[in-house]
């Protein structure tokens, strides 16, 4: 579909910097008509992508993630069927392999998978000496200029991200607990702290040397809700507004409200670090802990989309070698022993409990953003593309070949969605991020040890 064309093309009324202030707060707002030239009401096809990257540790029990056809009348297995609501906005990927990720010597496949997975480079084993190459993230948004606040958003319900040492084999904690690398040298640090994330995104405070009762005002503040603090500019921005843009800036207050009440319940205490060279047992926060969080990152995710401050964004649902303990589900067992399973058909029915608990968040946070639309007219799911994967593929193998790949939107049409591709011929990661680099117009010549971006799978 081609840009509607018009013949008035004057200049917006409300800036696209425009934000809402008060006390010391600014909050940024979605994009509304009113930031468009008078007229123009849609981008059409040609609007903003997105990508978001999301990761679960220790693999996936792929008998039950893998349908048992390919194609379009493929049906959904019983990891996926949380997902059954988002089937014909979808493509399931088999059969595609990180061959770099592999760990030289054979052990510490999480380590090193993990600092792979977004990089398809064969990460230095080390936990003071670390290289890894620039994520596919990051070469998406250093070469994007989307003008938007975050060039990336980098989020962990596991935190620590910073904490060294060494995690697996030799392979510093850095490495598994951290998705986005800068450049080779450099980790992009996650951030596990809903209520940071959510103040770090959604509010800017003023600094400048403020002592005293002075910064204790900006911290009373900080407890204050951010639309308390912002009302009396929302009062004035509503008058310049149409019905469509006062009813977009009221769905999207609620929604940072709704955060602001969930984050009310989240305890945000630090994670324990892992216990050099082993998976920790329990070092988590409670169960019932981690399923707030997940929520919280969820619904932060979808509005910074909503609200245009990012493009590009990575999301640990678990890290690598996580040992969490899913209470919730029945377990006393930790995620990362269990998938040790070696054949053993409890472990199997435990292991299939937690990857579909795993799809059910997955399904909360693309549904979501398939009811937000935007000025486009699109749900803002149509515009972007969620991946999904782990580090490696089954975990008692540890192999990096056909591993779990899910792709849920269609980035603007770019994706053929709607299938189960299953590739024969072990096509490399690299070729499915170059694919990823084309859908958001940052043309790569090669990513990793691939030279062409994956075919079969776009319009």
């Amino acid at each position: 579909m081609s840009k509607i064309e018009l013949r008035r093309n004057k200049a917006p009324k409300l800036s696209r910097r425009s934000f809402l202030a008060g006390s010391g707060i600014a909050m940024s707002l979605p994009l509304m008509e009113a930031m468009l030239p008078t007229g123009k009401t849609a981008f059409a096809a040609d609007g903003p992508s997105r990508i978001l990257s999301v990761h679960t540790g220790n693999g996936i029990h792929m008998q039950t993630f893998t349908p048992s056809a390919d194609g379009r009348n493929y049906s959904l297995p019983q990891t996926l069927e949380p997902l059954s609501k988002l089937k014909n906005k979808m493509m399931v990927l088999t059969g595609i392999q990180n061959s770099p990720a592999k760990p030289p010597g054979g052990v510490g496949d999480h380590g090193s998978g993990s600092g792979g997975f977004l990089t398809c480079s064969t990460v230095n084993r080390s936990t003071t000496n670390l290289r890894a190459a620039t994520s596919m993230d990051q070469v998406i948004a250093q070469n994007l200029n989307a003008g938007t606040k975050f060039q990336t958003i980098d989020l962990s319900v596991d935190g620590n991200s910073g904490k060294g040492g060494n995690c697996d084999s030799q392979y510093s904690c850095i490495y598994l607990r951290n998705l986005s690398w800068t450049s080779p040298t450099n980790a992009k640090h996650t951030e596990g702290n809903p209520r940071t994330a959510f103040d770090n995104i959604f509010k800017d405070i003023s600094g400048g040397g403020n002592t005293g009762g002075q910064q204790q005002a900006q911290i009373s503040e900080l407890n204050k809700s951010v639309i308390d603090s912002v009302l009396s500019d929302v009062n004035r921005l509503e008058k310049q507004l149409g019905a469509t843009d006062r009813e977009k800036l009221q769905e999207y207050l609620t929604g940072i409200r709704d955060i602001e009440r969930q984050l009310d319940n989240v305890d945000t205490m630090p994670v324990n670090a892992c216990s050099p060279g082993a998976a920790p047992a329990s070092s988590g926060p409670s169960d019932n802990t981690y399923r707030e969080r997940t929520k919280a990152f969820s619904d932060i995710i979808a509005m910074a989309f909503q609200c245009d401050l990012s493009r590009v964004a990575t999301y640990m649902m678990s890290k690598g070698l996580s040992g969490r303990v899913y209470k919730h589900l029945g377990h006393g067992n930790n995620h990362h022993n269990l998938s040790h399973h070696a054949g053993d058909g409890g472990k199997h029915a435990q292991l299939r409990a937690i990857d579909k608990y795993h799809m059910s968040e997955l399904a909360y946070l693309c549904e979501k953003l398939d009811n937000m639309t935007d000025v486009t007219g699109q749900s803002i799911l149509d515009s972007t593309v969620v991946y999904y994967s782990s580090e490696i593929s089954d975990g008692n193998a540890h192999n990096h070949d056909n591993l779990p790949i899910l792709l849920i939107g269609s980035c603007n049409g770019y994706f053929d969605v709607g299938r189960h591709v299953k590739f024969g011929s072990k096509p490399e990661l690299g070729s499915l991020y170059l694919s990823f680099m084309d859908a958001m117009g940052v043309r790569q010549n090669r990513f990793g040890i691939s030279s062409s971006p994956l075919s079969g799978i776009t319009t």
